[in-house]
C-alpha cells in the first residue's frame, strides 16, 4: 500500500520547517543567542547562503513564534523560543489535534491497532517515555 505524506494545514506553529529553517534552528539550539551574522558564519560552513537569506529566515522564524529577536536594528540578537524537544512535542500535538478533529474514528483505530502497525522498537520507546513521564520526568 502506498503511504501518503501527511502535511497539516499551516496554522499556528508551522509543523514542517524548510531545510534552511531547520538548519538555522539547529544552529540556535547549539550556540544559543546569535546575531544574523553569527548564524550566517556558522551555517555557511555547510550551506552556500547569503547573509540576507539568513536574516530573512530568522525573521520568518520570529513570525512563526519559534525565534525571539532582541536588541536594535543592525545588532539584533536571536534565540530559539523552544527547545528541540518542546518543538517536537508541539508539532506532534498539533498533528494529533488535527487528526482527532478531522479523523477521530481513524485515529482511535490506529492507536487501538498500534501494536500491529508499529515496530516493536517504537512501542518500546513509547513505553519508556510513558514510564519516564509517570515518574515525574
Amino acid at each position: 500500500m502506498r503511504r501518503f505524506r501527511f502535511k497539516p494545514e499551516p496554522t499556528g506553529v508551522r509543523t514542517e520547517l524548510g531545510d534552511l529553517e531547520r538548519t538555522v534552528m539547529e544552529t540556535l539550539w547549539q550556540h544559543g543567542v546569535c546575531t544574523a551574522s553569527q548564524v550566517h558564519h556558522l551555517v555557511s560552513q555547510t550551506h552556500q547562503v547569503a547573509l540576507t537569506t539568513i536574516a530573512t529566515t530568522l525573521e520568518r522564524l520570529c513570525k512563526k513564534g519559534l525565534v525571539e529577536r532582541s536588541g536594535e536594528r543592525r545588532s539584533y540578537r536571536y534565540r530559539a523560543m523552544l527547545s528541540r524537544e518542546q518543538l517536537e512535542r508541539r508539532i506532534v500535538g498539533e498533528a494529533l489535534a488535527h487528526l482527532a478533529q478531522h479523523f477521530p474514528e481513524a485515529l482511535a483505530v490506529y492507536f487501538h491497532r498500534a501494536p500491529e502497525e508499529v515496530s516493536p522498537e517504537v512501542l518500546q520507546r513509547w513505553a519508556e517515555e510513558i514510564r519516564r513521564l509517570e515518574e515525574g520526568g
